[in-house]
């Protein structure tokens, strides 16, 4: 009967290591698993720098974007104002030029 006994207290022994194996590979494996998340954290996380860097620069070429095109604007203002006096000071000179030809 001793023999059976020791049988059975093996066999509980055993049933000890293998649940304490399992257990250890289910902490492994969830040690594994928080590792991947920690790293795929890092990884959202250095997107989002990305991201922000690019919105960022996107910002600052709206703003060059806008007063290059305030600038384009107020230069061809300019021209058309100079056309308008250009335009202004060929009529005076056809005038005084038909003025002259029907004097002479």
């Amino acid at each position: 009967m001793s023999e059976c006994g020791g049988s059975i207290d093996r066999r509980i022994t055993r049933m000890e290591d293998w649940i304490e194996v399992r257990r250890q590979l289910e902490l492994e494996s969830w040690g594994r698993l928080l590792q991947r998340l920690e790293i795929a954290v890092e990884h959202a996380d250095s997107q989002m720098v990305l991201v922000q860097e690019r919105q960022q620069q996107s910002d600052r070429n709206v703003i060059a974007l806008t007063e290059s095109h305030e600038y384009v604007i107020g230069r061809l203002d300019t021209v058309e104002s100079n056309l308008g006096t250009l335009s202004s000071e060929v009529g005076k000179l056809v005038r005084l030029l038909t003025e002259e030809r029907e004097r002479a």
